[in-house]
């Protein structure tokens, strides 16, 4: 797949390059987000300078939640929206936000639903 953006038009886009993808694809590009989330990000995005030194000095902790559930999004095909104003005012740092509203349940059998969507959101806060 050619690397998109990472702006929200980019995000939309490689969504919708994955979303028609057959499962097994689907669940392959998933298990990848999954695993390892910064070399999906670098392998599916043209990123600048900046969003590459930024990915590369997030928490491992974050980045490994962020792949949890960027996984679970896309496996169950589901909406993820970014946000990103542009530019970085002075004196600001940049902060990546991510709120979700996925909803996991589980029947008697064992099968799992997931609903809901997933939003990032780059903010800019006091340093």
């Amino acid at each position: 797949m050619p690397r998109s953006a990472f702006s929200p038009s980019g995000v939309q886009e490689k969504l919708n390059e994955l979303y028609l993808l057959s499962n097994t694809q689907l669940i392959q590009q998933a298990d990848s987000i999954e695993t390892d989330f910064k070399s999906w990000i670098v392998a599916n995005f043209d990123l600048s300078v900046g969003q590459s030194t930024y990915l590369a000095q997030m928490n491992a902790n974050t980045i490994k939640d962020y792949g949890y559930q960027t996984s679970l999004a896309v496996r169950n095909r589901l909406p993820i929206t970014l946000v990103y104003p542009e530019p970085n005012p002075p004196g600001y740092a940049k902060w990546s936000v991510m709120n979700n509203n996925l909803i996991i349940s589980a029947n008697g059998s064992g099968s799992q639903t997931v609903t809901g969507s997933l939003n990032f959101t780059m903010e800019y806060r006091p340093a």
